[in-house]
């Protein structure tokens, strides 16, 4: 009898332990909240949404005269940028021609482009 009880005290253990193995490599389900009440997220996450587009504005920015705020309505010109090309513009006084903005590091070519219907001197 005792024989027999250790058998099944082995086969209860090890289907045991087989079920916490098998538990343990599912994937977490979106949802659930752990231990600590953070919410836990599955394996496969959604994408983030882009952000929404900013409007473009509705005249011409003077790029001589345009603050930092009134830059950063243009395409592709953020904070930085909008710092990068009042620098440049009170390094050489005032832009001489809308093309000049090409010499503004960080615009090339194709952000030029984007620009230059937006932009006036």
């Amino acid at each position: 009898m005792k024989g027999m009880i250790k058998r099944v005290g082995l086969v209860l253990s090890v289907v045991c332990l087989f079920a916490v193995l098998m538990v343990s490599s599912l994937p977490v389900m979106a949802g659930t909240t752990s231990d600590d009440g953070a919410k836990a997220t599955a394996q496969k996450t959604p994408k983030a949404s882009k952000p929404a587009k900013k409007a473009l504005p509705e005249g011409k920015i003077n790029i001589n005269t345009a603050s930092e705020k009134d830059l950063q309505k243009l395409p592709k010109v953020g904070p930085a940028m909008a710092k990068k090309i009042v620098e440049y513009r009170n390094s050489v006084k005032s832009f001489k021609t809308v093309e000049e903005l090409r010499n503004v590091k960080g615009i090339g070519a194709k952000i030029f482009e984007g620009l230059k219907p937006y932009v006036t001197i």
